[in-house]
């Protein structure tokens, strides 16, 4: 998941990989890279269904990297575990991160669907210890007051097509 995004869809053509909802061009999606059928691909989900895929839990030994950020995760470290795919009758892809790590992304995310999200209902929450619920508490339920929508997670730029002409560069077959 080194490669996480936050983005507006830059056309309809995309679906949710959970739920299979289309995603509407200019609505917001999140998407991260997963290994699929012998490759890696980005895939896409509504910042809702990315939200209610989320689980917590902490983690058992030393062994274990960030998918998102590569960095190794220590035993007792709280774990964001993020979760996409089913929609298809698939078996749905979980990638562990570490809470540290992602709760910048998580927050940002939260921010997209107005800050409605409950981090005690997340997967795992009530199974961990009260010192780490407080970390996990603090880390995702106090993003309401992350930044402005200045500081929201950096999107690649859109290619502006809208009043730009007519496209004049020709392609070379080789």
């Amino acid at each position: 998941m080194a490669n996480a995004l936050l983005e507006d869809a830059k056309t309809g053509r995309s679906k949710c990989a959970t739920t299979g909802a289309e995603i509407a061009q200019g609505t917001p999606r999140v998407g991260f890279e997963i290994w699929r059928t012998g490759r890696r691909c980005m895939t896409y989900q509504t910042p809702r269904a990315f939200l209610d895929g989320l689980g917590v839990d902490v983690a058992q030994d030393n062994r274990s990297r960030c998918k998102y950020s590569g960095t190794a995760i220590s035993k007792g470290d709280p774990l964001v575990v993020l979760t996409v795919g089913g929609a298809k009758e698939e078996k749905p892809t979980s990638q562990v991160c570490s809470l540290n790590q992602t709760s910048t992304f998580i927050s940002n995310v939260i921010l997209k669907v107005g800050g409605k999200f409950q981090v005690q209902k997340a997967k795992g929450f009530k199974t961990l210890p009260q010192d780490i619920q407080a970390k996990v508490t603090k880390a995702l339920a106090g993003s309401r007051g992350v930044g402005s929508s200045s500081q929201a997670a950096k999107k690649r730029p859109a290619s502006s097509s809208i009043g730009a002409g007519p496209v004049t560069a020709k392609r070379v077959r080789k």
